[in-house]
């Protein structure tokens, strides 16, 4: 039973423009995602946000509409396994003084995961799914025709 399959993936000009930005869609996400749970009471939040709040909140922001939906919740969850880590770091005293998960910076990419359903494995193509605000956002940038 094979569980993993490598691929070398050597993207084009327009691909790797198309996968930059969603990377650098993701850590916008994250950005504003841990911003919210930094300052939650600052926020007017009842109690500190956890990921199904924030993915049923954030559905609408402009960053998260810029990633396909699992790949936008998968930041979401990675965030929220950040927070946990770091409580129990901190109730357990496994590191004498820990931090909270970080900001990504300003220029910084985020990898982005995909899930099963979320790219397709042909003979000598992968192909993956990007959200429609992505594609038209694409398009008037950078003139990009094929899509």
């Amino acid at each position: 039973m094979i569980l993993t399959k490598r691929i070398l993936y050597k993207p084009t000009r327009e691909a790797a423009i198309i996968l930059g930005s969603m990377c650098k869609a993701s850590a916008k996400l994250w950005n504003v995602a841990n911003y919210e749970k930094k300052n939650y009471k600052e926020l007017g939040f009842e109690k500190f946000p956890n990921w199904y709040d924030q993915k049923r909140r954030l559905k609408d922001n402009f960053w998260f509409k810029n990633l396909p939906s699992q790949t936008a919740q998968e930041v979401l969850n990675i965030l929220e396994k950040s927070w946990r880590s770091f409580f129990k770091l901190k109730i357990t005293g496994g590191i004498e003084n820990p931090n909270p998960p970080r900001f990504k910076k300003k220029s910084s990419k985020f990898n982005i995961k995909y899930l099963n359903n979320g790219f397709q494995v042909q003979s000598d193509m992968i192909r993956f799914s990007i959200p429609k605000q992505q594609k038209q956002y694409l398009k008037e940038t950078y003139q990009i025709e094929s899509m």
